[in-house]
């Protein structure tokens, strides 16, 4: 990778997000800091076809899902196991090792059109509010990887009880993260971080309302 994290940016990030990530998130966050973010390009064609296949693919992974519990796992309820599909909890099936590992590979094979139909609503979400495309895709990936590489459980921060600005290891992280690609007076404020974390959490619980509207259709 031509450009990548320095090991003391690195240090610095992983002191501010006070956890500790997976071993692939250094090369995960020098991905998206110094390639996807500099070559990112709004295409309204491109992000469109993108959300309807990713939207195409979870309806058939999630069908899958239910036929294979049904088959082969029907001690899961069909509760517990969309909690497995989104992540919340690892696949567990007794002693039968190779259920459990088919349907912890069900549940990893989703994480992918998932994220490309988050990524899809962020862009678009910021295209129809006027705010910066390529900013809000950038908040959405780093949300992304505060949840996925380093298992923060979800998108909160903190507000001073006198008045403030919001502060938190999240924001910590986030900002931690953007320095090493923006000059400090084109930081993003607390303030507007927070606006971002929200509308990632609103999105994310808005996907999460039409993931199981699209699961009883199917009869999942």
């Amino acid at each position: 990778m031509a450009d990548a994290l320095s090991d003391q940016a690195w240090v610095d990030i992983c002191a501010a997000a006070a956890r500790t990530p997976d071993a692939e998130t250094r090369a995960v966050l020098s991905r998206i800091l110094f390639e996807e973010y500099p070559a990112f390009a709004y295409h309204r064609e491109r992000v469109a076809a993108a959300y309807k296949r990713s939207e195409r693919m979870l309806k058939h992974l999630d069908a899958l899902a239910e036929l294979y519990r049904r088959a082969w796992s029907p001690h899961l309820s069909a509760d517990q196991l969309g909690v497995i599909l989104s992540g919340r909890a690892e696949a567990f099936a007794a002693d039968d090792k190779t259920t459990e590992r088919d349907i912890w590979c069900i549940s990893r094979l989703r994480r992918r059109p998932l994220a490309t139909s988050l990524a899809a609503r962020a862009i678009r979400r910021a295209n129809r509010g006027r705010r910066s495309v390529q900013r809000e895709w950038l908040y959405h990936r780093l949300c992304g990887v505060w949840l996925d590489c380093f298992h923060a459980s979800g998108l909160t921060y903190s507000r001073p009880t006198r008045g403030g600005d919001p502060y938190g290891p999240l924001i910590a992280f986030m900002l931690a993260a953007i320095r090493q690609i923006m000059p400090e007076a084109e930081l993003p404020d607390p303030e507007a971080m927070s606006d971002g974390i929200d509308r990632e959490r609103v999105e994310r619980e808005n996907t999460r309302q039409f993931v199981l509207r699209l699961r009883r259709r199917i009869g999942v």
